[in-house]
């Protein structure tokens, strides 16, 4: 029911095609509506398919944190489709230095998110949350009918918070404030989140995971 054949997703205006990439099969996304496009979370060796899979303008490059296998092909595809970069202020170091020591390529931020903030970017309208605790600089962006979560939660967990430049405090805060803003805005509990890893699922889903994290910590 949330992921259909060929990763390929229509609902309204909006087509949202998904590949995994890397060792570590991080979910690289393309969202198409109308005659533009965005990508979001281009890992290693997924430039090419972008290129290949693109029959829309795109936008815009949006990372949903700065860890290297979510961003190893930004400079590729910022540099073959002249795109900016946005990401969290507090992620930009992991663009800029090879930290994990993976031959990646230095990428530039253009735009910094800031938290709850809503963006404009041709047809997509989108609120970024900041969600610190998996990276300092760790964001979902909320689209309304869709949420890409990144690493801060998956069908089944949420990231890992003992990265140097992680924070088990922060991640603790950063699970009320998601339980908070999902719970309060009168969400469609089937409203799909799309992870930085494994499949799509339902909100209500997402909720139960933070819960049982939150009675963890």
């Amino acid at each position: 029911m949330y992921m259909l054949p060929l990763s390929y997703h229509l609902n309204r205006a909006m087509i949202i095609r998904t590949k995994a990439f890397g060792a570590l099969k991080t979910n690289c996304y393309i969202l198409e509506q109308f005659t533009t496009s965005l990508i979001i979370d281009p890992g290693q060796g997924s430039g090419k398919w972008i290129q290949k899979t693109l029959s829309c303008q795109p936008l815009a490059i949006l990372n949903t944190h700065g860890h290297y296998d979510h961003v190893f092909d930004n400079s590729v595809v910022k540099n073959a489709l002249l795109l900016p970069i946005y990401i969290h202020p507090d992620d930009a170091d992991l663009l800029i230095n090879d930290d994990y020591k993976v031959g990646l390529q230095t990428s530039i931020p253009d735009v910094y998110f800031h938290d709850e903030t809503e963006y404009e970017l041709g047809p997509f309208r989108f609120k970024c949350i900041h969600l610190p605790g998996h990276t300092h600089g760790s964001t979902i962006l909320d689209f309304g009918d869709y949420i890409f979560s990144g690493d801060f939660v998956m069908e089944k967990a949420v990231g890992r918070y003992n990265f140097h430049t992680s924070s088990k405090e922060k991640m603790f805060e950063s699970l009320k404030k998601y339980k908070e803003y999902f719970s309060s805005k009168n969400r469609n509990p089937n409203t799909v989140v799309y992870p930085g890893h494994g499949k799509a699922f339902p909100l209500k889903t997402s909720l139960d995971v933070v819960n049982k994290w939150l009675t963890f910590f």
